[in-house]
């Protein structure tokens, strides 16, 4: 029997079973020194730390330390985590007297040196299970942890698969692990026990891992950032964005005799790959993080049925091989994945996303789209036989539905799949009990305004077309104050369908933003009011009700309860539509009465926001009081009203005024900016400014000497919204050099090359400066207040190699007085395909 059977696995420092002191997480973190009073203060033996029984002159469980200093070990009589260069004493293990090594009952560590320069204690998993990750401290003061196997033997087959030897790390912990590079898995993941024992943590993740087998399985686990690296010196590291750790993930041990396998195959004689034996894999790379183990060069290969060598990020890897040699089971890893927390975002999306952002900037008036698609024909067709104004008045309209054959889709009940994922939101929200507090109170108003409410009996004796819609809560940190909001995932699939997929969309009846903004340059008295509650201030046609029911309860320990939400949701695909179209026809009910106020609200209201200017106080006053009987006509509220002008905000409700205005009102100094689109208005002193996170301007390459990656500069780039381009000329700079990274083919978790670093951070000195930047919110005083006799516009445009832009302005000449202002400005990239500059323009 072992000796260290015949202590029991009890952890001395913090009194718990299922660890020895050596593995405890407390006194892994703690410096050396930090550790050495630890063990003097519990009078634990210096050699094994494991109990007060004994002292390390006596100790029959470990002999020496065994920390791997060159080519020779400490020989010295203290435990690994307690070496120091001041107390090793080098010399031969061999030589020493024999000392058991502590073993997994379920078998030997899988080393990641031929040598067995890997050892040390069982670590206790998140479930409580012993021995899945084994512990020593290296010479550097790192952690060292490798991932123990199974006592299965696997017979060495020459067809094998892509696995490497790698380092994750975090802090002072570094774990040595195996990982299997499967281009066939649609996710990234890690066992559980691994993450735990680095300390990395991250949001929790319900996973649905599906199989070939067409068998699939619910996990639950957590989103993590896993920082991995080949164990070759040279060999650079790399952040696993997005990958799951869960505890059920037990891929099968792999064995291959390199020795053997390059006899066989002579080609193979110059690949410094090791033998590994019983190697159980802790993480699996995905189809997203491909570029880590596929080929960059050279590939050692000899035709079909030979294995192949390859030289990769993670460095050397042999695969493939002679289908004459028969293991006992042949493993397919290829899996897809439904994510229902936290869904994956992979590189080429992310590309899309990047691109959807730079067009969002790179808006232009366009004329309205008069060709409508069936579809879009059909969307218009059931709001308007749909919609009704009712004696309570709100208006009422149904589901915009994808009809089959005449009918209305039929949709399966998905009560468990919602259920699974209210109580993953639930938990998640319980970590910080301010945000399921918000959540809570979000959905309790929604219930007191009469948007939603409890399911009746006759509501649950309803069996078709039942169909819940899981909530999860939002921050929007932009707002002052931050503010949170509880949004509807209609997106969420089951059974292959969701309420999305039978919706219509309808036509796009979003004003182009550009218009609204334009506006409010336009005269001398400006002002902006939201739609308060827009969505949920129409309401749903009962037939259609069961189809937005709810899961929610107000404390954990009671039963879910069930809603029905009896107003439009956040988050079904025809609800934008159907918002405008209800907003567009309330104002036409009062296009004769008030025809100026009705086609502002038609042309100049973006989504909820309403953005206007008038020539006199007295026009913006009667515009502003007839918006308010117009939205009060359907239910609906204009408030959080801001203006330039303090004679306007007094002439109206105080009700309808931005509480942070109101001082203004008694004529009080108060700077207060607001953020109108993505546009800053200082609405005291009139003028558009600039306002960047100062924490996001920091250069990390100055302050840490690290370099950032590509990630990391679209990160920053995609926070800088300058739809009027009146940032154009430097932020243009920044996608100059975001557009090198591509031509360069870095990776978006790859650091960017000398030369980008010193461009980037000569370009955050320069941005910072555009917090100084005021412009005047008016183009021109002259023709704001239709001074001006003659308004000339002027436009240049240019372009070079790497960019072209167009800015126009325009001049109020007024007897010997010229106003000239800039109205907009665009800059774009060049494409990487050249043209010339023509053509460009």
């Amino acid at each position: 029997m072992d000796k260290l059977d015949t202590y029991p696995n009890k952890c001395v420092i913090c009194n718990r079973n299922g660890h020895y002191s050596a593995e405890c997480n407390s006194y892994i973190r703690k410096t050396k020194e930090e550790r050495k009073q630890i063990a003097i203060q519990k009078h634990l033996c210096f050699a094994c730390l494991i109990t007060t029984e004994h002292t390390a002159e006596k100790c029959d469980v470990k002999r020496y330390c065994g920390a791997v200093i060159g080519t020779q070990r400490c020989v010295a009589k203290h435990h690994i985590s307690l070496h120091t260069k001041a107390n090793s004493l080098l010399g031969d293990p061999r030589k020493q007297p024999a000392a058991k090594q502590a073993k997994a009952t379920t078998g030997d560590s899988s080393t990641l040196a031929s040598k067995g320069n890997y050892s040390g204690y069982p670590i206790a998993d998140s479930k409580g299970n012993n021995n899945p990750i084994f512990t020593q401290i290296n010479e550097e003061g790192f952690a060292l942890l490798t991932i123990s196997n199974s006592t299965a033997q696997v017979e060495s087959s020459p067809r094998t698969i892509k696995l490497f030897r790698t380092y994750v790390s975090n802090n002072r912990i570094r774990a040595a692990a195996y990982a299997v590079g499967d281009s066939a898995a649609e996710i990234s993941l890690v066992k559980r026990s691994l993450v735990d024992a680095l300390g990395i943590t991250g949001p929790p993740a319900v996973i649905g891992i599906h199989w070939t087998d067409e068998s699939s399985k619910n996990l639950t686990g957590i989103k993590v950032n896993l920082p991995i690296k080949g164990i070759l010196p040279n060999n650079k590291e790399y952040i696993i964005k997005d990958c799951y750790a869960i505890d059920d993930f037990n891929l099968p041990p792999r064995s291959l005799n390199v020795e053997k396998l390059k006899n066989l195959h002579p080609y193979l004689q110059n690949i410094p790959f090791e033998s590994y034996e019983n190697a159980v894999p802790a993480i699996l790379l995905g189809s997203g993080h491909a570029s880590l183990f596929e080929a960059i060069a050279p590939i050692w290969e000899n035709g079909s049925g030979n294995p192949i060598g390859i030289l990769t990020k993670l460095g050397y890897s042999i695969y493939g091989g002679d289908t004459e040699y028969k293991t006992q089971r042949h493993v397919l890893n290829a899996i897809a994945a439904e994510i229902e927390e936290n869904e994956l975002v992979s590189n080429d999306e992310l590309s899309h996303l990047l691109e959807a952002s730079i067009a969002l900037e790179s808006l232009q008036l366009k004329p309205p789209n008069t060709h409508l698609s069936t579809d879009e024909r059909s969307a218009i067709e059931q709001a308007q036989s749909g919609l009704v104004h009712s004696p309570s008045g709100f208006i009422q309209m149904p589901l915009i539905w994808r009809m089959k054959e005449g009918k209305k889709p039929k949709l399966p009940d998905n009560f468990p799949m919602v259920l699974r994922r209210q109580l993953a939101q639930e938990k998640k929200l319980s970590k910080k009990p301010e945000l399921l507090q918000a959540f809570n109170d979000n959905f309790k108003e929604a219930i007191d305004e009469g948007y939603a409410r409890a399911a009746t009996a006759e509501d649950m004796r309803t069996k078709e077309n039942i169909n819940y819609v899981p909530m999860s809560l939002v921050i929007n940190a932009n707002k002052r104050p931050v503010k949170t909001r509880n949004v509807y995932d209609a997106s969420a699939k089951y059974k292959g369908t969701s309420l999305n997929l039978n919706l219509l969309t309808g036509p796009n009846l979003l004003i182009d933003l550009l218009k609204p903004l334009m506006s409010m340059r336009e005269n001398q008295i400006a002002f902006t009011g939201d739609i308060k509650s827009m969505f949920p201030r129409i309401k749903i046609d009962p037939k259609d009700q069961n189809c937005q029911r709810i899961l929610w309860r107000e404390n954990l320990d009671e039963p879910m309860q069930i809603f029905i939400f009896s107003s439009m949701l956040f988050g079904p695909s025809s609800s934008p539509f159907q918002s405008q179209f209800a907003k567009n026809w309330i104002a036409d009910q009062f296009k004769d009465k008030y025809p100026s106020t009705s086609e502002s609200i038609k042309t100049e209201v973006y989504m909820d926001d309403w953005f206007s200017s008038a020539a006199t106080t007295e026009s913006a006053i009667n515009r502003i009081r007839e918006g308010i009987e117009i939205f009060a006509a359907a239910r609906m509220q204009l408030v959080g009203i801001q203006s330039n002008s303090p004679e306007l905000l007094s002439a109206i409700p105080i009700e309808n005024v931005k509480k942070e205005l109101i001082p203004l009102i008694t004529e009080l100094r108060v700077e207060y900016v607001s953020k109108v689109l993505g546009v800053n208005w200082d609405t005291s002193n009139d003028e558009i400014i600039f306002e960047i996170n100062s924490e996001l301007l920091k250069d990390k390459l100055q302050t840490t000497g690290i370099k950032p990656t590509k990630r990391e500069l679209c990160s920053l780039i995609a926070r800088i919204f300058d739809v009027l381009g009146l940032l154009a000329h430097c932020i243009i700079r920044a996608r100059i050099l975001l557009q090198r990274t591509w031509k360069k083919r870095i990776d978006w978790d790859q650091e960017i090359e000398d030369e980008e670093a010193k461009l980037w951070s000569e370009w955050l000195t320069d941005i910072k400066k555009a917090a100084t930047v005021r412009i005047p919110r008016q183009r021109s005083s002259l023709s704001c207040l239709g001074e001006a006799k003659t308004i000339e516009l002027h436009t240049f445009c240019d372009a070079g190699k790497e960019a072209m832009a167009t800015v126009a302005y325009i001049v109020a000449i007024s007897h010997n007085r010229r106003e000239p202002s800039c109205v907009i400005a665009k800059s774009k990239v060049t494409p990487l395909k050249i043209k010339n500059k023509t053509r460009n323009l």
